[in-house]
């Protein structure tokens, strides 16, 4: 016991701290951030059990040069009572700030042999309110800008009195005045006089925005100046070594000067359409942002800068401005061997790509690649199975396809659209691919190209628009699989292994509120909405002569397929300091009409596999409560999905991640002509159709990329012949192999 102690290598009159406690009244969102201001806590656990990272340090204790110890244990945290007095005044500082002015913060130390407990006994006491707000602007331009703006103050009456609002009062205030001309503006020049009024537990706020000091008489001030851009200058090979080196001829296109050089590459109009900064302009902060995000969007430079000088030929209120890139180098070969992960199937992959960043002249990337590799894949038939044993087990698929994108920063329109704004970024994308599959099964190739339109709304919002969505499935199945569908004997299954031709249009609306700070909540939000077969009818009814029967009508001797799709993906990130909480929630439903019986394989829904309920291997889960032992010969598909999960997510060492998971959900039919009655989703049965899985993984996180080892068990399974009972199965475990995190 003493060999596994956590303590044993204290000194005699040191003690380890084990917890630190906040005893709290007060709103409950603040407690954490006071945990957090504690100058001392005690060393991390593991599920909130284990010291793990102690006892790792205390293993390797007396190896010094231990990587072990040095990377990923964690020295013991040595109570000192010193840390405890200065914790609570911090404590109570933080308190004021947020408008707590009558908070109390007490703390008691326990001592016990050779461990140390530290409470805090904190009462946050009456939030102080905004009870009036005032302002003193002595310049006239700067009080217009001002009082235009109150209505995007941060400060209302009966608001929080919280400092944290005050300061943002001060960036949105600098904010617009620097967007007006005001360039030296910066919020040092606003002040806030705060009068408070402990019994009624108020505050009257005034806002004060100074002029600027007078250097020819200290007890004077100036008013600040309105800067206007009078030159604006483009060094698009610039480099702090080489600057003096570039030739001084400059070329001027839409009053934009160029410095020129040999090695100029993006066409000036391109980078003209893309800045916003002009001479003649007041100055404005905004510009300047949006000048760099187009720049820096093109992701054809290593370098973007801007810069500002005063030109001292003008009157004393006017600025160069320098705009500095280093491009990239323009055409890159890429040689790639990866493992695969589709859907819970292992695989080995490699492809060669080229990549020109620069291919025309005007920034557009243009993207070759040809790649091939094999993959284990569920043989359907057990003929099949027989003939692969003597294959590439455990590797029984081959796949082979090239592909070519050309990526354009605008929007390439069959007509003039010189009007829209470079403002959201617009990008056009053409694509164009083949793939083929090889199954012992059956052989399927899909020729696809596609046209989209791309832009940002906000830093946070970006749409997509692909109007045309053109798609050739050609399938051929093995003597055995026809055979299987055969005797299956249902026309829902027979029209999902058919030839299809899609001609489909898609938007897509993205929200990622993801930021460089990794510790602030945020969402991600996808929806995506799809509709195919309507222009193929209108061709089919106006030029096509050979149509054949309603339900068969045939595009160029091929059946066109129609739908109307809708999925949408939520997702949660609740983070903490090492540990995170996702939440999930997905649906989605497709319905096939007029000349579709179901919905196509490749846009049908299915259920299981590393990204979904991890207890159900890929496309074997569903649909609703069909059992396991019916139609096992094919792949299970649905037109409609639910599905939702939790995961808790922890840190073990720099490396190595753990977590925890709960999956749940399925696929249905609805409104498909499939004769099964228990794939049929009706909402009364809802909770019958619904499997539930529970599972822990292991991660291995390099940054650049992440392997993940997930195994999960069935602890509601629909095709039982209870499908309502709650039971852990874990000899039907599944163990998932995959790349990146599952969401």
């Amino acid at each position: 016991m003493q060999a596994c102690s956590s303590t044993r290598h204290l000194k005699e009159n040191e003690q380890l701290l084990t917890k630190v406690k906040i005893k709290y009244e007060g709103p409950s969102v603040l407690k954490e951030e006071l945990y957090t201001i504690s100058k001392q806590k005690p060393n991390r656990k593991i599920l909130g059990l284990f010291r793990f990272y102690l006892g790792i340090y205390n293993l390797y204790y007396h190896k010094e040069e231990s990587k072990i110890r040095n990377n990923i244990g964690e020295p013991p945290v040595v109570y000192d009572s010193s840390l405890v007095p200065l914790s609570a005044d911090l404590m109570h500082k933080y308190l004021n700030n947020r408008g707590y002015y009558k908070n109390k913060v007490e703390t008691s130390s326990f001592l016990k042999r050779k461990k140390a407990k530290i409470e805090y006994h904190i009462k946050a006491g009456p939030e102080f309110k905004i009870k009036s707000l005032a302002s003193e602007v002595t310049d006239l331009n700067i009080q217009n800008i001002y009082q235009s703006k109150i209505s995007k103050s941060e400060l209302k009456k009966g608001a929080p009195f919280d400092l944290e609002l005050l300061e943002k009062e001060r960036k949105r205030i600098e904010k617009d005045l620097k967007n007006n001309g005001y360039y030296k503006f910066n919020k040092e020049f606003i002040q806030f006089k705060v009068d408070t009024f402990m019994l009624s537990n108020q505050a009257a706020v005034k806002t004060v925005i100074l002029n600027r000091p007078n250097s020819e008489d200290s007890t004077k001030s100036k008013e600040h100046k309105v800067y206007v851009i009078d030159k604006v200058y483009v060094r698009s090979n610039y480099s702090q070594q080489r600057i003096e080196k570039l030739k001084t001829d400059t070329i001027m296109l839409d009053s934009i000067s160029f410095i020129e050089t040999d090695e100029d590459q993006i066409r000036k109009s391109v980078l003209t359409s893309l800045i916003n900064i002009r001479p003649g302009d007041i100055f404005q902060q905004s510009k300047q942002e949006l000048t760099y995000r187009n720049l820096a969007g093109l992701r054809n430079f290593s370098f973007v800068s801007i810069t500002y000088d005063q030109d001292f030929e003008s009157s004393g209120n006017g600025l160069v401005a320098y705009i500095d890139l280093n491009p990239r180098k323009q055409m890159s070969y890429t040689i790639q061997s990866e493992g695969t992960n589709n859907g819970g199937n292992l695989g080995v992959n490699g492809n060669i790509g080229f990549q020109n960043i620069n291919t025309f002249k005007g920034a557009e990337i243009l993207n070759v690649r040809l790649s091939a590799g094999v993959e284990a894949q569920q043989i359907l038939t057990k003929e099949n199975e027989e003939q692969a044993i003597n294959g590439l087990l455990p590797f029984n698929t081959f796949e082979f396809g090239p592909e070519v994108s050309l990526e354009i920063p605008r929007f390439l329109l069959p007509f003039k659209a010189n009007n829209i704004s470079q403002k959201g970024s617009p990008r056009t994308t053409f694509n164009a691919s083949y793939n083929l599959q090889n199954r012992p099964d059956y052989v399927r190739s899909v020729s696809k190209t596609y046209i989209s339109y791309a832009w940002n709304e906000t830093p946070t919002k970006t749409h997509i628009i692909q109007p045309l969505d053109l798609s050739l499935i050609k399938l051929d199945p093995s003597i055995a699989f026809k055979n299987v569908l055969e005797n299956i004997r249902n026309p829902f299954l027979k029209n999902s292994y058919t030839d299809n031709l899609i001609l489909a249009s898609k938007y897509s609306f993205i929200v990622n509120t993801q930021n460089e700070n990794k510790l602030k909540n945020h969402i991600y939000f996808r929806m995506n909405a799809e509709s195919a077969g309507n222009f193929a009818a209108f061709l089919n009814k106006n030029f096509d002569a050979s149509n054949s029967e309603v339900g068969r009508r045939e595009l160029l001797g091929i059946k066109y397929a129609q739908y109307a799709r809708l999925d949408a993906d939520l997702r949660y990130y609740d983070n903490f300091k090492t540990n995170k909480l996702v939440y999930r929630l997905y649906g989605g439903v497709g319905i096939p009409y007029r000349n579709s019986l179901a919905m196509p394989f490749e846009k049908s829904f299915y259920a299981g596999g590393a990204n979904g309920i991890r207890a159900w291997q890929a496309r074997q889960l569903g649909p609703g409560n069909l059992p396991d032992s019916s139609t096992a010969a094919v792949d299970q598909i649905g037109n409609m999905k639910l599905e939702t999960n939790v995961e808790f997510r922890f840190g073990i060492t720099k490396i190595f991640e753990g977590a925890m998971f709960v999956d749940a959900g399925n696929i249905w039919n609805l409104n498909q002509k499939d004769s099964r009655k228990e794939t049929q989703f009706e909402v009364n049965k809802l909770w019958r159709g619904t499997a539930i899985g529970v599972g822990v993984g292991l991660r291995l996180n390099f940054t650049f990329f992440i392997f993940r080892f997930d195994i999960a068990a069935p602890i509601k399974d629909p095709a039982e012949s209870n499908p309502e009972s709650i039971r852990a199965q874990w000899r039907k475990s599944n163990l998932n192999f995959g790349i990146g995190y599952p969401f």
